[in-house]
């Protein structure tokens, strides 16, 4: 179970900060109906506490063992990754309710960097 927890919580954190535009602009509606933008700071500031603390957790608590977590994860990378490349062409067809935020590109740019670093590891 442990083996396959740091895969999971790698995806955990990849469908999070792929939601988190959604997730804000349905916290926005909500907030603009009921004029309670309080809850809207808190709300959208916590789950961007629960993404870092799952992505620190992922890359320095949770590290992928195995080379079938590696290849698994590659792919899954590759998927999101490709996912961020995209998106400009996307835009043209006028793709609702989906955007690329920052913080995907940098989750994204962070797990790629630690398999490059981790292959170099490995090969040393």
């Amino acid at each position: 179970m442990k083996k396959s927890l740091s895969l999971i919580l790698r995806l955990i954190v990849l469908c999070l900060t792929y939601s988190f535009y959604f997730i804000s602009e349905q916290i926005n509606l909500y907030a603009s109906r009921t004029y309670n933008t309080s809850l809207r700071l808190i709300v959208i500031s916590l789950i961007i506490i629960v993404i870092a603390v799952l992505f620190a957790l992922s890359v320095f608590k949770f590290r992928l063992e195995g080379k079938v977590q590696k290849i698994i994860f590659t792919v899954v990378i590759s998927v999101f990754a490709l996912a961020i490349l995209l998106y400009p062409i996307g835009l043209m067809w006028r793709i609702p309710y989906y955007a690329i935020t920052i913080l995907d590109i940098f989750v994204c740019t962070a797990y790629i960097v630690e398999l490059i670093a981790d292959r170099k590891r490995n090969k040393d």
